[in-house]
């Protein structure tokens, strides 16, 4: 109370209700002081806001005590609101400028203080997504992920690439599939979801590597507007690609991912998907099979899949399987000769990872189980969630020694 001054105008929240309930404001903590010029209803509907985005960052965000945030300052001064609590809180707020300024700013912290603050962003991020904000959540977004991937480069010469497929309904296209069974398709998303899993377990358990997941997402229908057979498209690295078969859509994200990533000069690449029901023929639900194009990475995978209960079992990655995939019009066809179809099909990835040590997972034969088997239930497993978590502990600890 003793901030104030005859003649201040504050806003006030009066008992909070409802998700407010669980608050334990004294009066002094709901008083704020407003600029002369808002207007009487204005500082109202900022009250509102100011306890909504308190509520976010304190509650759904955890900040506490001791801690520092950042904090983009809202329009119409919300920000201050907010930002008035959250020091009353003994929550630290470091800058509430926008765009460069508050990116600056976090880069000029030490290291240490660095990943808290681009935590902070990513946090700030899912924030305003939540108030609806999206244009501005997805710029903070890219902001935070420039400063993960800036501290990364200088915490390891290693930087793990993690690529899963996110086809969130494919019905083959054009080259549409049978309609018996075509329900699961719902499941093609689901190398992308492992990956998700695993970057949240990676992020809890904080392994001393940088890692960075890419998760491309598209959904495969037919329409007027649709990939045409006979189509030829151009990959993000600039090589082209004759569409043979347009249900062999997820190879095509996959390689603008693996450029992307390399690009990026992430190494290892570690891909995950559905890719292939020649997979599944061939090993069945008992265990995923895989391709690389490195030994020492092969054998992490490996011993990651058994150490995690998840078995890999490796397939060759015969040269001879690519000639299949030479096409007269472009670089490459997007499918090759239906014998050995995952083979080929991996070696159609391989033609864009290049020499970077990479290695493919194709869990088209393990994504989901039609009964309740060990630790799966029935429906979708999560393979090779716990696979990834066990590869990056594992090259964390390699890297220690």
């Amino acid at each position: 109370i003793s901030e104030f001054k005859p003649g201040d105008r504050v806003a006030y929240a009066s008992a909070p209700i409802g998700a407010y309930a669980e608050w334990r404001l004294y009066p002094a903590e709901r008083l704020v002081k407003l600029p002369d010029n808002i207007p009487d209803r204005q500082a109202a509907a900022m009250m509102l806001q100011g306890m909504t985005v308190e509520y976010l960052i304190r509650r759904s965000y955890a900040a506490k005590p001791g801690q520092s945030v950042l904090f983009h300052a809202a329009a119409g001064g919300v920000g201050l609101i907010a930002c008035q609590w959250l020091k009353h809180l003994g929550v630290t707020v470091i800058g509430t400028a926008g765009g460069p300024e508050k990116v600056a700013l976090a880069k000029a912290q030490p290291e240490a203080r660095k990943a808290d603050l681009a935590s902070s962003l990513l946090n700030l991020s899912l924030m305003y997504r939540d108030l609806g904000q999206h244009e501005d959540a997805l710029k903070i977004g890219e902001e935070a992920v420039g400063l993960h991937r800036e501290l990364a480069k200088s915490q390891s010469k290693a930087h793990l690439g993690l690529v899963g497929k996110g086809v969130t309904f494919d019905t083959g296209g054009i080259s549409i599939k049978p309609a018996d069974g075509m329900e699961k398709m719902k499941y093609d998303m689901s190398g992308g979801a492992a990956m998700i899993g695993a970057m949240r377990a990676i992020a809890q358990l904080k392994p001393a590597i940088p890692v960075t997941a890419f998760i491309p997402c598209v959904e495969n229908m037919p329409g007027s507007r649709a990939q045409r057979p006979g189509d030829i498209v151009t990959a993000m690295s600039g090589k082209t690609i004759e569409v043979l078969n347009t249900d062999a859509e997820g190879r095509l994200i996959l390689a603008d991912a693996i450029c992307y990533a390399r690009k990026e000069k992430l190494s290892p690449l570690v891909d995950v998907a559905t890719l292939t029901g020649a997979m599944a023929v061939a090993l069945g639900p008992g265990a995923t099979g895989f391709m690389a194009n490195d030994e020492g990475l092969a054998n992490a995978i490996s011993q990651a899949g058994e150490s995690s209960g998840e078995m890999m079992w490796r397939f060759p990655l015969i040269d001879e399987y690519g000639e299949g995939l030479k096409s007269n019009v472009a670089d490459i066809k997007n499918t090759g000769n239906r014998n050995g179809g995952a083979i080929s099909a991996a070696k159609f990835l391989h033609f864009f990872a290049e020499d970077t040590p990479w290695a493919h997972i194709d869990m088209a034969g393990t994504d989901d189980s039609d009964k309740d088997k060990g630790i799966y239930v029935k429906g979708s497993t999560g393979i090779p969630t716990r696979t990834l978590i066990n590869l990056v502990i594992g090259m964390a600890q390699k890297g220690k020694r």
